[in-house]
């Protein structure tokens, strides 16, 4: 029997006896069930023999027939002709490069995660989310890493936005105003569209005086904030540099814990209203996962995710800044200040970062000697 075979059992094993011994750093936070599924996911997920990258993405991105009481309509949006679109792209992320980061991340550092994944993988989500706001969601399948580098994907993201406010001709839909789109996403999705927010804001830093515009669809157009972004398990730090990246590891629970935090606690100290939700003991974008998916926190993230959605729609005033810590088990919610939600200031965050991306560059270039010689 092969490894691949063994990881799941293994890890049930190991949990029972650890919960048995009252020695899980989960246990009591963790229903039984609940926590041999975190440790079986990610035995799969850490899994000694991994799939190459082309099947993972193969398996991933493979299409696959829509099923019970929803539409799905599958359109495809035109991008090589977008010379004006690319332009304004890579100004705005040479500037960005010159004088801070992506989301979070340090100069140098300029990628976008998204090597797995389609619309067809994430529909049930999707439907999720359509369901609990009355609305449509829109989701997009864009080119995925390492074939297609960055900032392709970020490339298209900001294509699909602008089709949406400007359909192209003969499109099936009708023009949706900038003031009723939700940029909402999870995981690498999740940084995507934080970074395609800070790629809207900095064309705008570049046009002070004026509205932004470029040439799309052959017309001279406006380039509009949404009314908002929501992203959960969203990655910020890819470097991997956060104490929570290490510390929550070999626990189960959410290692992007950290670089949520600092998104949001400088968000909110710049003024933009924020709205974070923390869960204890549950793993990477638990709420998608099977299993977990039909806990209570996750029904309360996916009920919070929608209310939020709505209200960036309907009632934006209403909104007010906020953080909360919910409790595994039993379920409580605790307030925390949105201010104070991490006790490590942005230039230690910047610091720490610039030293991992250093480590990865000679990593990197260590590995590209070695092949290098192995070929001469």
């Amino acid at each position: 029997m092969s490894s691949t075979k063994k990881a799941p059992t293994v890890s049930t094993i190991n949990t029972v006896l650890s919960r048995t011994s009252n020695i899980s750093p989960t246990a009591g936070k963790l229903d039984p069930n609940s926590e041999i599924a975190v440790k079986t996911i990610c035995a799969v997920i850490n899994r000694p023999n991994q799939p190459s990258i082309s099947a993972h993405q193969a398996r991933t991105s493979r299409d696959r027939p829509t099923r019970g009481p929803v539409w799905a309509s599958r359109v495809t949006f035109e991008t090589f002709e977008e010379a004006d679109a690319r332009r304004v792209l890579l100004k705005s992320v040479k500037s960005l490069h010159n004088g801070g980061g992506y989301a979070i991340a340090v100069p140098a550092l300029h990628k976008v995660t998204g090597d797995s994944g389609s619309p067809a993988s994430s529909r049930s989500t999707a439907a999720r989310l359509a369901t609990r706001t009355g609305g449509r969601c829109f989701s997009v399948g864009y080119r995925l890493s390492p074939k297609y580098p960055f900032p392709t994907s970020l490339f298209h993201l900001l294509v699909a936005y602008l089709s949406l406010l400007y359909p192209p001709p003969e499109s099936l839909h009708e023009a949706v105003p900038a003031s009723s789109i939700v940029i909402a996403a999870d995981s690498a999705g999740g940084n995507l569209s934080l970074s395609l927010i800070q790629l809207i804001l900095q064309i705008h830093r570049q046009t002070p005086s004026s509205q932004p515009h470029l040439q799309f669809q052959g017309k001279e157009i406006d380039i509009p904030l949404p009314a908002g972004v929501s992203a959960i398990s969203a990655y910020g730090d890819l470097t991997h540099a956060m104490p929570s990246w290490k510390g929550n590891q070999n626990y189960g629970q959410e290692m992007l814990v950290d670089e949520g935090k600092v998104i949001a606690q400088r968000a909110a100290r710049q003024g933009v209203t924020v709205v974070f939700d923390e869960y204890g003991a549950m793993p990477h974008n638990f709420p998608t996962l099977p299993v977990l998916g039909r806990l209570p926190q996750s029904e309360r993230c996916f009920r919070k995710w929608a209310e939020f959605c709505v209200a960036c729609v309907r009632e934006p005033a209403s909104l007010r800044s906020s953080a909360t810590f919910v409790e595994a088990r039993p379920m409580r919610e605790k307030a925390l200040d949105v201010d104070k939600l991490i006790d490590l200031p942005f230039e230690e965050v910047k610091r720490m970062m610039g030293e991992a991306v250093e480590k990865q560059r000679e990593k990197f270039e260590k590995v590209l000697s070695l092949k290098v010689k192995a070929s001469l």
